[in-house]
């Protein structure tokens, strides 16, 4: 628990304009088979939080794209899970001014979305 780790690896395009991609993550709490982690985008690739956890054994539940499909069935079956457990509960923008003026330094929270909340209360992660 509360390790810091961060993901890098080289851009999936191989053109001159690809750049590395990077993913920080700490673990909040562990069990035998359930992570919650919260996971800091450094870089904004499209699916990069899923394809990073997925390289590092540590797919997103109910992802079938990269994620294990075994594990999803029985989220699935046993919860109705049809989505990633993969939340984005706070959003941070940096100081601005211009049209974003009005979010300048904001934080923004959303609660956990009450499946999430169940599925890791009965997983012991919360």
């Amino acid at each position: 628990e509360g390790r810091e780790k961060k993901v890098k690896r080289p851009g999936q395009n191989t053109s001159a304009a690809a750049f590395p991609i990077e993913t920080e993550y700490h673990i909040i709490k562990q069990t035998e088979d359930f992570t919650l982690l919260e996971v800091h985008p450094i870089t904004g690739k499209t699916h990069q939080i899923r394809s990073h956890l997925a390289s590092i054994g540590h797919p997103i539940a109910g992802d079938y794209k990269y994620g294990n499909r075994a594990f999803n069935e029985t989220l699935k079956k046993e919860y109705g899970l049809s989505s990633q457990l993969l939340h984005a509960y706070r959003l941070n923008f940096p100081k601005c001014g211009g049209d974003l003026s009005l979010l300048s330094g904001k934080e923004l929270q959303a609660p956990l979305p009450p499946l999430f909340q169940k599925i890791c209360q009965k997983k012991g992660v919360i």
